[in-house]
């Protein structure tokens, strides 16, 4: 929903009129005027931001396929947030290569890939231009140069983080697709999955399951607990070892845990995702 400053201003006058006879003692000229202010810049922050946004994407513009630049400030505030999810990154510091991203695509035709720092040194940010992909088959997402702002801005293969994801009906949690990072040499099989999440504040407990689903059924192949408390705002990793033993199915991904100074569990981050245990 859309105001103009004037309507703002308008209805608030009209609110204060309404109430000036019996919150007169209590209210100053001062209160007035920063609760005008206040309210003015709750209205007229959204849309800044989303024309900032617009801005950079009109201004980073890389190609036909994505867009990829350094941005104002960090991105994100979830919980548990998601920085990456692969099955392969081929290292390519100082290389002028083509980055390629494998990943495949169970249902749906539309996916978001997004390249970005795992600590967060330059706000790097790189995001694929809306296409049509194929499903059941895997997909192959190209012409990623590292030339271009990789490399310029001197982003470390070790610090770069790929996430893909896609829309599904009646799932719970996100829906992911491993992606295979490659310029060369891309595995014939899937060794394991690695996993990094930044939580918005201190984890003294960090636990996950991961389930097997088939015909609507959840049966639990993996139970595990990370050590030491996780730090808030820095990231950390998950690692699925010995997925080429699994068959080819759906999965399911839960991690619990509890903040520093909280009582009980914190809002659990919950990820779906195909597995496939050959890449080809």
């Amino acid at each position: 929903m859309n105001f103009s400053a004037s309507t703002v201003v308008w209805n608030v006058c009209v609110i204060c009129r309404y109430h000036i006879g019996s919150v007169m003692k209590r209210i100053t000229l001062i209160n007035i005027l920063l609760f005008l202010v206040i309210t003015l810049l709750v209205v007229m922050l959204p849309t800044g931001m989303y024309a900032q946004t617009d801005e950079w994407r009109k201004e980073n513009k890389r190609g036909e396929n994505r867009y990829e630049g350094l941005l104002g400030g960090a991105l994100g505030d979830r919980d548990l947030e998601l920085l990456s999810f692969i099955g392969f990154l081929e290292p390519f510091d100082g290389k002028k290569v083509e980055l390629k991203v494998r990943f495949f695509l169970p249902s749906g035709s539309s996916a978001l890939i997004q390249g970005r720092e795992l600590d967060v040194r330059k706000h790097y940010l790189m995001e694929s231009i809306p296409t049509t992909w194929h499903t059941g088959v895997w997909n192959e997402f190209g012409n990623w140069l590292t030339k271009d702002v990789l490399n310029e801005y001197k982003i470390p293969s070790s610090n770069l983080g790929v996430v893909i994801k896609y829309r599904e009906d009646a799932t719970t949690g996100d829906d992911c697709a491993p992606g295979f990072v490659y310029y060369s040499q891309l595995p014939d099989s899937v060794d394991s999955y690695t996993l990094y999440l930044r939580p918005n504040a201190t984890l003294v407990n960090v636990r996950y399951t991961l389930y097997r689903i088939s015909s609507n059924d959840k049966k639990v192949i993996r139970e595990d607990s990370l050590p030491g408390a996780k730090t808030a705002g820095a990231p950390f990793s998950i690692k699925l070892s010995r997925m080429n033993r699994e068959p080819k199915c759906r999965m399911h991904l839960v991690v619990r845990t509890n903040y520093e100074g909280k009582f009980g569990d914190g809002p659990p981050f919950e990820c779906n995702f195909y597995h496939i245990p050959q890449t080809r």
